[in-house]
């Protein structure tokens, strides 16, 4: 199998007019990459003809995207630790609060 990575980017911009949630932006996303997957695209190189097929691998995102990707909480709130099952403790910070996470060596990790 000859195997080629590109990087790719997805990117949404200010808009009046947005989905309520991440399918409304996924949903056509991973309906294109299933057709890519499945039927894939045929392009003409040097007068011969090619079809290939599209896999995603993997996907990163920021920190803010993360969990409504994930459909988890985002890091500052309740149980936002990616790592463990520890529900943190919120404390006062300048103007505001941050939550802390206390690192227990026997707590439960995500799995």
């Amino acid at each position: 199998m000859h195997l080629k990575i590109f990087m790719m980017g997805f990117h949404t911009k200010k808009s009046k007019s947005k989905p309520k949630g991440m399918n409304g932006y996924l949903s056509p996303f991973v309906a294109e990459a299933k057709k890519l997957y499945s039927d894939g695209f045929i392009y003409e190189r040097n007068g011969t003809i090619f079809k290939k097929r599209v896999m995603i691998l993997m996907g990163i995102c920021d920190s803010v995207a993360r969990p409504m990707v994930k459909c988890s909480t985002q890091f500052n709130g309740k149980y936002g630790c990616g790592l463990c099952l520890n529900e943190g403790k919120s404390i006062e910070k300048r103007k505001g609060h941050v939550r802390i996470y206390k690192i227990i060596n026997d707590l439960l990790v995500k799995v």
